[in-house]
């Protein structure tokens, strides 16, 4: 196959056109700045569009890289271009005079097949060489009267885009976090930004950028040991720290029925809250009392569907004993001073395999041991 070789002047004229990727809800939100604490985090990101946000990428771009390629090169004199970038004036990036950085010499190079498509690739990189806006632009040649082969139109025009994540540099920051919240404004997602090892900074989405429905988390853990953190609305302004306190004052424990202290008559059935929270999860609840000084104690128990123990397990020092209960006359022993638990046996509800041991069906109880 013939193999043509080409000179091919590309880029003479470059079009950036940066393209903003919208946030799906919309910006605002974060109600207002809070006085910014002497901890180093600074009072605002520029998270607050997606404008800000390829505005302080911009200020990042250190090089422009053009790269030409095709399936049909077997050569390449000349496809791949870099250039420095520093501002015509100090401290404001122009992105005219970068786009003015492509408009390079000729690309050189050979082909076995013309038909073949031609791809430009334009990247706009920081220090570290990741790529902040980048493009690409196609085109097949077409043959000319002379037999040459050149690009269908004089000017190729490359459309740059942001990345889908930008640089955010935070100083002080060991961490970053993103929260996103639903319209309740809960959390419903929480992911940890990916740093740049080469520049430090954090990637952020930018498709998250001004979207109402985001909070950034910073994090400095000093050497010290302590731990500071900032909070920011999707707006980029720094937030308050909410504090406040609270004390657990009730806790309960499921399918277990706690037997006011010295309450010596005990009923378990419908009615108490407590046993009834145990019968509708299915379970027999764990009943136990305690006694402050010696007493009769009487205990019963009735299902509420009707269904009456059969008798009961009561945990003493030395082990479980068991003891019947006679329909509607509740079981009358005595107690000495102490805790005890009561385990309920009923004739069907809540059956299991195996048991304590013999039951004494005439009262008096049967002392079973317990083993370890």
């Amino acid at each position: 196959m013939e193999t043509k070789i080409l000179s091919l002047l590309l880029l003479s004229v470059l079009s950036i056109n940066l393209f903003a990727q919208s946030a799906p809800s919309g910006g605002g939100g974060g109600g207002g700045s809070v006085p910014v604490p002497n901890d180093g985090f600074p009072p605002t990101l520029p998270i607050g569009s997606p404008e800000l946000l390829i505005s302080n990428a911009k200020q990042m771009v250190t090089k422009v890289v053009v790269i030409t390629a095709s399936r049909g090169f077997v050569s390449n004199g000349k496809s791949y271009f870099e250039k420095p970038y520093l501002p015509g004036v100090v401290g404001q990036p122009d992105l005219a005079e970068m786009a003015a950085l492509v408009q390079v010499p000729t690309f050189t190079f050979q082909t076995r097949n013309p038909a073949d498509p031609v791809q430009v690739y334009v990247r706009f990189q920081d220090s570290g060489g990741r790529h902040l806006f980048e493009g690409f632009a196609s085109f097949t040649l077409v043959k000319g009267a002379d037999g040459s082969f050149a690009p269908p139109t004089p000017d190729i025009s490359v459309q740059v885009w942001p990345s889908g994540e930008l640089p955010l540099n935070v100083p002080g920051a060991d961490d970053i976090q993103v929260v996103m919240l639903n319209e309740r404004g809960e959390t419903v997602e929480t992911r940890n930004l990916e740093r740049d090892r080469r520049t430090g900074a954090f990637m952020f989405p930018s498709w998250l950028a001004g979207n109402k429905y985001v909070q950034v988390i910073a994090t400095d853990w000093r050497e010290d040991g302590t731990q500071v953190t900032a909070i920011y609305s999707g707006d980029g302004v720094r937030q308050a720290v909410q504090s406040g306190s609270f004390e657990t004052s009730v806790a309960t424990f499921g399918n277990v029925v706690i037997v006011p202290t010295d309450k010596t008559k005990v009923y378990i059935g419908s009615g108490d809250p407590q046993s009834d929270r145990a019968f509708q999860n299915g379970a027999s609840p764990l009943v136990q009392v305690k006694l402050t000084k010696e007493a009769l104690f009487y205990f019963y128990a009735e299902h509420p569907s009707g269904e009456i123990a059969k008798g009961f397990w009561i945990r003493f020092p030395n082990g479980f004993s068991y003891f019947p209960i006679k329909p509607e006359s509740p079981t009358e022993l005595h107690l000495a001073t102490g805790v005890y638990d009561i385990i309920i046996d009923w004739p069907t509800f809540g059956r299991r395999d195996g048991s304590f041991g013999e039951r004494n069906e005439k009262g008096g109880g049967t002392v079973v041991s317990e083993k370890g």
